[in-house]
């Protein structure tokens, strides 16, 4: 937020606020507003006025907020600074602050995705009749969001604040970029090759960051030409995710997934080197394999399969081209 604010030619000598769709203040780093009701005073963009929180003159913005709070608002506090020391104090407390918007709007949306959960869930158990794509809809629900993952990815920003902020901001931007994805509310059960790569790649990055160079950088051999094909909806993060979660990872023993076309059998091929965890199964939770094995058992697609080939565990999912 506060890298966006700065192309706006607003430089980093700001603060935010954030209100809902009924005008009371959601987020606000003078916690006394919490809960208030926007003021009224403002009458148009870019007018100054005294910030009741500083106590200095700011130029005040404000902007729809519809990806957090759906009618909701973001208003920018510019501040009318000259001393470079009061600059650089602001510049660390924007970043702090720009963080814990970002925190305050992952957990918004965890417990968004919970309540949903719940309705599904009932909506579940009204259906008198129970079929596949039901429970196909509902491995779906319980796949787009993983608090594990979520407090993972916090600790490694929180680790590369200070150290590499360039990275830290390549970082910010892939974790957007895999929740937004993620947490897409459309019912479509597939997904271009094209689209879902690029989220496994975004994905891929952040675990990067995480584990070093315990793991290899992906191997992708695909032609342009089968990118538009569809496969299943989150398939391919989700064995990215399922090989570094249960193969053993060190700098000695590299992962090494790699990313196959078959053009004879118009298949992917996603297959890493087979080192398992200890106590680790071959399925893990089950959730993952099951739900593209019925992804195309209800699409009466034939040739997904998996196994463990020539030291290598393999999975196969057909593309469709439609």
């Amino acid at each position: 937020m506060n890298a966006y604010f700065a192309e706006l030619n607003f430089g980093r000598r700001a603060y935010f606020e954030i209100y809902d769709d009924r005008g009371l203040c959601v987020y606000s780093p003078d916690n006394r507003k919490w809960g208030k009701r926007a003021s009224t005073a403002v009458a148009k963009q870019g007018q100054i006025v005294k910030s009741d929180f500083l106590q200095l003159d700011v130029m005040v913005n404000s902007y729809p907020c519809n990806i957090l709070l759906v009618g909701g608002e973001i208003k920018v506090y510019v501040l009318l600074l000259s001393i470079e020391e009061e600059i650089q104090e602001l510049l660390t407390y924007s970043i702090l602050l720009g963080v814990g918007l970002m925190l305050v709007a992952m957990v918004l949306i965890y417990f968004n995705i919970v309540e949903r959960r719940k309705i599904q869930q009932l909506k579940l158990q009204s259906l008198k009749q129970e079929n596949e794509y039901t429970r196909m809809q509902l491995v779906q629900l319980r796949q787009q969001i993983n608090p594990h993952f979520l407090f993972n990815t916090f600790g490694s920003l929180q680790y590369l604040i200070g150290k590499d902020n360039d990275l830290a901001k390549s970082f910010i931007g892939k974790m957007t970029k895999v929740y937004r994805k993620m947490l897409r509310t459309d019912e479509a059960e597939w997904s271009s090759l094209g689209e879902e790569l690029e989220l496994a790649k975004a994905y891929f990055f952040l675990q990067q960051v995480r584990f070093g160079a315990a793991l290899s950088d992906m191997e992708i051999r695909l032609p342009a030409t089968c990118l538009d094909r569809k496969i299943p909806r989150l398939g391919l993060q989700m064995l990215v995710e399922n090989a570094i979660k249960h193969t053993r990872i060190s700098i000695e023993h590299p992962l090494k997934i790699q990313i196959i076309y078959l053009v004879e059998e118009n298949v992917l091929e996603i297959r890493n080197n087979w080192q398992p965890r200890q106590g680790a199964e071959l399925e893990g939770e089950g959730y993952g394999l099951n739900y593209l094995a019925s992804i195309y058992r209800y699409y009466a697609m034939s040739g997904f399969r998996y196994g463990i080939e020539s030291d290598f565990f393999s999975v196969y999912l057909p593309l469709s081209s439609s």
